[in-house]
């Protein structure tokens, strides 16, 4: 019995480690681990991008933005910016408190991220990425009739990847 206890023991504590350091590599991968009070948000360049929308764009303008752009770290588009966008997907979030919303949202999705629904498996990372690669795809004259159709006046772009549309 002393051993048998013994054996489990040391067992659940190599699992409980083993966890822990899983669970850390993995808050520190996706920067989960921001420690600290913060009072206010952070000053990063999608915070700028949305207070610029606020400040230098008509209430009514609707914009085109990452549709993977999600995080726990990040604010949502239309909290700062105090505008509406085409689509993105924290919006699914919404889906739950208005069901009714989902037809639309999946209209809106697929017509910014060709194909990705179809590949979603349920792994948030791996749609997030999947949504980029569809929506970095879209070429000018996609991104054009998407913001005609949605009636977009604006899009807003990652680092990195620029398109041949007047910049503001």
């Amino acid at each position: 019995l002393v051993r048998r206890f013994s054996w489990r023991w040391i067992a659940s504590l190599g699992l409980s480690i083993l966890f822990l350091i899983a669970s850390g590599i993995f808050v520190i991968h996706y920067n989960f681990w921001q420690p600290g009070i913060h009072i206010k948000v952070a000053e990063t360049t999608w915070y700028q991008t949305m207070r610029w929308a606020q400040q230098n764009t008509l209430v009514d303008a609707v914009f085109i933005v990452p549709p993977e752009k999600f995080s726990i770290n990040d604010p949502e588009w239309r909290v700062f910016s105090e505008r509406s966008k085409v689509v993105g997907l924290s919006d699914l979030l919404e889906v739950a408190l208005a069901p009714d919303y989902l037809e639309t949202w999946k209209t809106r999705f697929t017509a910014l991220a060709p194909g990705a629904l179809e590949q979603f498996r349920g792994n948030l990372y791996e749609n997030q990425e999947i949504t980029r690669q569809a929506f970095t795809s879209l070429t000018d004259d996609e991104i054009r009739q998407v913001a005609c159709h949605f009636q977009a006046a604006y899009l807003v772009e990652q680092t990195g990847h620029l398109r041949n549309l007047e910049l503001v």
